[in-house]
């Protein structure tokens, strides 16, 4: 490490510890304070990493930005919707009050505390050139054979089988509701081949975004099965944008990642156009909903624009006061490998945080759960800052070791950023060993990848 960067991360971190002490000893109870100094801190964080990384370009590249930006937006939305509401809560299944959220964005403070002393002390922010391990990986591509036709027949399934029940149901699925359209679409089977999906749009936008493919590549290109194959995952993806935002923010996410290899550099008009695609995609939930300022006030739209941030918060919430037997990072372990034996087989398998959550407050749907709150039960809320920022820390030391065998490992990890946020460990471990084992396949035995 060069000294220049000895003497910026040493800066950073005492920073860091700074805001640290103010938040647990000095600025306490007042929310309204805690939301000026959280956005502090994550101002902090961007600009810091900003200014290590050089431009916005390598910010988006760099998995330890990605998760520390997601965590601080987690953070503030739901405390300034609770402001914006005039410090009333949207539901009562737990106590809400303005000192609960106080203290409960007091954890969240020093998490991201945290998490920045870890990434600069250990330098784990820095630049990564990823257009060469992009590169590298079509330089392995040899032919398609077989497996890579079983992977096409697959995404035929899926994307036609939508299209089938929505023919089916007639043109009245347009006017119905999100949940009763995801009742259509959706089967036992669907968060699978949602995850296949995945791994196979990005693979295929990986083709088409790279710059230096061979002539036999190119002329592989031109064929059907590549045309064909492109608009599979137009229709898919087309179709999941009716019902289930969240899995194609997903895609969208590594989508992105990809296609920066294309920019030397990001101007200020992608950075607009991309700010102008977060905000419809926000807005789209209050209007599926049919919620518009027309029939509703302006708090009302951005709540219901804004509900994954503002009810994935309020569950830690409900912890940060509740008294139980922790659990010693069970969530973390046990809960994992369960998720990996079939419930034939494991009937009594812990069942997902967010279902326990739902059946221990009667919300009568399920909250997605977070970090802070699986970090609570397991180790309290005085542990739970550190222990939530080592699992975060740990995702990305996972993910840039992965890295180094496959960049489509590292850009999987990448697009669970908003998935962590929003839900339990074991879920995000789960998706992430079948899509690096669909990786395995469709590099390694699809193609003959030697690593």
């Amino acid at each position: 490490m060069r000294r220049n960067d000895y003497i910026y991360n040493l800066l950073m971190t005492i920073m860091f510890i700074f805001i640290l002490i103010l938040n647990n000893f000095i600025v306490k109870g007042i929310l309204s304070q805690k939301i000026v100094l959280d956005l502090i801190v994550g101002l902090l964080f961007i600009i810091g990493s900003f200014l290590k990384l050089k431009n916005v370009k390598n910010c988006f590249r760099s998995i330890e930005f990605i998760y520390g930006f997601c965590f601080f937006i987690y953070s503030i939305v739901g405390c300034l919707v609770f402001t914006l509401d005039n410090y009333s809560p949207r539901f009562y299944f737990f106590k809400i009050n303005p000192k609960i959220l106080s203290d409960t964005l007091e954890i969240y403070i020093s998490a991201l505390c945290y998490y920045g002393i870890f990434c600069f002390s250990l330098n784990r922010i820095k630049i990564i050139n990823f257009d060469s391990k992009i590169e590298k990986e079509f330089n392995n591509i040899k032919k398609e054979n077989k497996m890579f036709t079983l992977f096409n027949l697959i995404a035929l399934y899926a994307s036609i089988s939508n299209l089938v029940k929505i023919f089916m149901y007639g043109s009245s699925f347009f006017s119905l509701s999100t949940a009763a359209k995801r009742q259509v679409i959706n089967s036992g089977i669907s968060h699978y081949i949602n995850l296949f999906m995945l791994v196979y749009s990005l693979f295929i936008t990986l083709i088409m975004i790279s710059k230096n493919r061979n002539n036999e590549f190119k002329k592989d290109f031109k064929n059907k099965t590549y045309i064909i194959s492109l608009f599979l995952v137009i229709l898919y993806w087309g179709i999941c944008l009716t019902c289930e935002r969240r899995f194609f923010v997903t895609f969208l996410i590594g989508f992105v990642f990809i296609v920066l290899y294309k920019f030397s550099k990001i101007k200020l008009k992608n950075i607009i156009i991309a700010f102008a695609v977060i905000i419809v995609l926000l807005f789209s939930a209050a209007f599926r909903d049919n919620i518009s300022l027309k029939t509703h006030s302006l708090a009302d739209v951005i709540y219901s624009s804004t509900t994954e941030f503002y009810c994935t918060f309020m569950i830690s919430d409900a912890y940060v006061y509740y008294k139980h037997d922790l659990l010693y990072g069970s969530t973390y372990i046990v809960d994992t490998i369960s998720k990996l034996i079939p419930k034939s087989i494991f009937p009594n398998k812990p069942e997902d945080l967010s279902v326990q959550f739902m059946n221990e407050y009667k919300t009568n749907v399920g909250f997605a759960f977070n970090p802070i709150a699986e970090s609570i039960l397991n180790f309290g809320k005085f542990f739970a800052p550190i222990s939530t920022a080592i699992v975060m820390l740990i995702i990305c030391l996972i993910a840039n070791n992965m890295l180094k065998k496959n960049v489509l490992y590292y850009i999987i990890l990448v697009t669970f950023s908003l998935d962590f946020h929003r839900g339990a460990f074991s879920n995000v471990a789960f998706d992430f060993i079948f899509c690096s084992l669909l990786i395995y396949l469709l590099f390694k035995v699809t193609y003959g990848k030697e690593n």
